[in-house]
C-alpha cells in the first residue's frame, strides 16, 4: 500500500528559486520543507498567517483579485446579522 502522494503546486518561481538555495544550504530539499510546513501547520493549534507588508494597493489593481475580495464581503455580509456593528 502505497502511504505517500505527489502534490503539484503553482508558486512564484522567483520564490520557488530562492527556497531552494536555503533549503540546499540547510542540506535540505522542497520537498522537505513542504514536509515541514504542512507537519507544522496540522500540529500548531492557532495557525497565525503573516501578511507582512502586503501593498494592497498593488492587489487591488488586479481584476480577480478585486472579484474574489467582493465575492467574500458579500459572503461574509449574509451571515452577519443586520444589527452587528
Amino acid at each position: 500500500m502505497q502511504t505517500q502522494t505527489n502534490i503539484l503546486i503553482k508558486i512564484d518561481k522567483n520564490l520557488k528559486e530562492k527556497t531552494r538555495k536555503k533549503a540546499q544550504n540547510m542540506g535540505l530539499n522542497l520537498s522537505n520543507v513542504t514536509k515541514m510546513l504542512y507537519t507544522h501547520f496540522l500540529d500548531s493549534p492557532d495557525v497565525k498567517i503573516d501578511f507582512g507588508e502586503i501593498k494592497f494597493d498593488e492587489m487591488f489593481k488586479k481584476e480577480s483579485t478585486r472579484k474574489q475580495l467582493v465575492s467574500l464581503g458579500n459572503a461574509i455580509e449574509k451571515h452577519v446579522p443586520n444589527n452587528y456593528h
